[in-house]
């Protein structure tokens, strides 16, 4: 009746549990390299701002995924929280020193570095606000 989970409709990723919980009970996937989609993204969503947000909401996933489980599995918190801390730390090292030769290669480890974040701080507080009423406006 009600496929996507409430508690993601603001941060966003109801698709992701959606599609977790379809593999859990036996669902198949497949893939087409015919397929075709085709988003148009408005000017909001290409500052750096929205990217690093986006980026740090993407990294929050695994470790909400491993909360938002019935019953809320720990030991996956604390591996997810432990993985986000080592990338933080070590892709946000290279971000910095990259920097200084190469600021495309630092936006890639920085995305990285980012992403580690989201991992260690996944609670509610942290949440990026992308959808509903709690939207940035234009």
């Amino acid at each position: 009746d009600a496929p996507f989970d409430p508690r993601m409709n603001i941060s966003g990723g109801e698709d992701d549990l959606f599609f977790a919980e379809l593999a859990r009970q036996g669902a198949r996937f497949g893939w087409s390299a015919k397929a075709h989609a085709i988003e148009t993204v408005d000017a909001r969503r290409t500052s750096w701002r929205y990217l690093l947000a986006r980026s740090f909401a993407f990294g929050q996933g695994a470790t909400q995924s491993a909360a938002n489980a019935r019953p809320r599995r720990w030991v996956g918190i604390a591996f997810w929280m432990g993985v986000g801390l080592g990338q933080m730390l070590a892709f946000g090292t290279v971000a910095g020193l990259t920097s200084l030769v190469h600021s495309q290669a630092a936006a890639h480890w920085l995305d990285r570095a980012v992403q580690g974040a989201g991992k260690l701080f996944w609670i509610e507080a942290f949440e990026p606000r992308f959808y509903g009423e709690a939207a940035p406006a234009d």
